[in-house]
């Protein structure tokens, strides 16, 4: 019975349902058509990227250097030095535009740029915030950004001073951000005047070849060092400049780094790095570096280099007799050039030897010549043998023969000797 009545329900409503229809007062669904601007899925799949420029800074460009580089985490980051002006501040604007998303379709795609300023304080305060001040701006900035330094962070003697850090993240229209993109400022009082060093070095080595065991760095610092901090560094290798001071104390002891530091104007220096152990049996080109900077920051930061020639073996050179009797120079198991070949050399003393000569064999006081056999033509007949079965061999078409062997001093057989006869020589010089 009570199936039967939940029948008996439903047909009813079912029977309201299509009376509400044909009376208008249930409308049946509706399908909606979306506009085709509007997007119902979208993708986001890469992060996207910050880069800060310096802006239009015309005005004040003489009040902005880049003194050079500050590594942090195996990334170089720029560094500037900012002069105040008569105000006691300096207004510098900063372009971000170069910063994109993959993602973007139009435009570079940055929703929002994230501006941080870090250390903004005098030098030696400690009275300042960590979590330094934050900027946010639209994308209508279009990446531009103002910042006004009035701090001045270096000593008042000029020896010390501390960087403020500027850190730029930006957004794009899905949340996504990107890595910071970082620079470094050290902020000079008026009236500062801070320049490069300028050095003249002796390049008179230049494109030359040596046989020595030292190469000089001669050199004087002409201008540029205020605080006399400024350092000159020599090298092989431009990574050793990198290197931690462990790895450089290694080299310095090995003669292959070399640094003069706390240069003032007019100073002259001289560096000696050692090449006696880079010589080989061959003629090598290496390069010498030289690295220039001021203060323990190192800014400033300039290279040069010299290009020079090891003469093989530093200068030595084989006597003409030894080479013409075949040989070389190789090297040993610990790198000293060798010589191998018919001559000997020694080392220590420079002395060489030519080899004992080898006496020649007087065939006419010291051999045997014994005949055994003249005629008109070949009488014996020999024989050759092929596959077992043995064959007279006849000589044929010759007008005279002689059957010899020629024997030296000791009875053994001497080869590789020829028998020339002359049949009247007045009238014919062949044989």
């Amino acid at each position: 019975m009570f199936c039967r009545g939940v029948d008996t329900v439903m047909r009813t409503a079912l029977a309201m349902v299509l009376l509400l229809l044909l009376a208008g007062l249930v409308q049946p669904p509706q399908t909606t058509e979306l506009a085709d601007e509007i997007t119902v899925f979208a993708t986001d799949e890469y992060t996207p990227y910050a880069n800060i420029t310096m802006g239009s800074n015309q005005a004040i460009a003489a009040n902005i250097a880049h003194s050079g580089t500050k590594n942090v985490a195996g990334q170089d980051w720029d560094v500037y030095r900012f002069t105040l002006d008569s105000t006691g501040q300096l207004n510098v604007q900063f372009d971000g535009s170069n910063s994109y998303d993959p993602d973007a379709t139009s435009g570079n795609g940055i929703d929002t740029y994230e501006w941080n300023i870090f250390f903004d304080k005098p030098y030696n305060d400690n009275s300042f915030s960590l979590e330094g001040h934050t900027f946010s701006e639209p994308a209508s900035s279009n990446g531009l950004f103002s910042y006004s330094f009035q701090n001045v962070t270096v000593s008042e003697d000029g020896t010390q001073e501390q960087e403020i850090r500027m850190e730029l993240r930006v957004y794009d229209a899905a949340g996504k951000f990107s890595e910071k993109f970082r620079m470094y400022f050290v902020v000079l009082p008026e009236g500062s005047t801070d320049q490069p060093p300028e050095f003249q070095f002796d390049m008179s080595a230049n494109m030359t070849s040596t046989d020595q065991d030292f190469f000089y760095i001669n050199g004087t610092l002409v201008s540029g060092s205020e605080t006399g901090q400024v350092s000159v560094e020599g090298a092989f290798s431009m990574d050793d400049f990198d290197k931690n001071a462990l790895e450089k104390y290694t080299l310095v002891v090995d003669g292959l780094f070399v640094r003069s530091s706390q240069l003032s104007d007019a100073d002259t220096f001289s560096m000696q790095l050692s090449i006696d152990g880079l010589y080989t049996n061959l003629s090598e080109t290496v390069y010498v570096y030289i690295k220039t900077y001021e203060g323990d920051n190192q800014r400033w930061v300039t290279y040069h280099w010299f290009e020079i020639t090891l003469l093989a073996c530093q200068g030595l050179v084989a006597p003409q007799g030894a080479i013409d009797a075949g040989g070389e120079f190789i090297l040993d198991s610990d790198g000293e050039c060798q010589w191998e070949g018919a001559w000997t050399y020694d080392s220590q003393t420079g002395q060489w030897e030519a080899p004992e000569p080898v006496e020649p064999i007087d065939v006419k006081h010291n051999s045997t010549l014994s005949i055994t056999e003249v005629g008109p033509f070949e009488s014996s007949v020999d024989t050759y043998s092929i596959d077992g079965v043995s064959y007279p061999v006849l000589y044929l078409k010759e007008s005279f023969h002689i059957d010899a062997i020629m024997t030296g001093w000791d009875g053994n057989p001497i080869a590789n000797k020829c028998l020339n006869i002359y049949v009247d020589p007045q009238e014919n010089n062949l044989p």
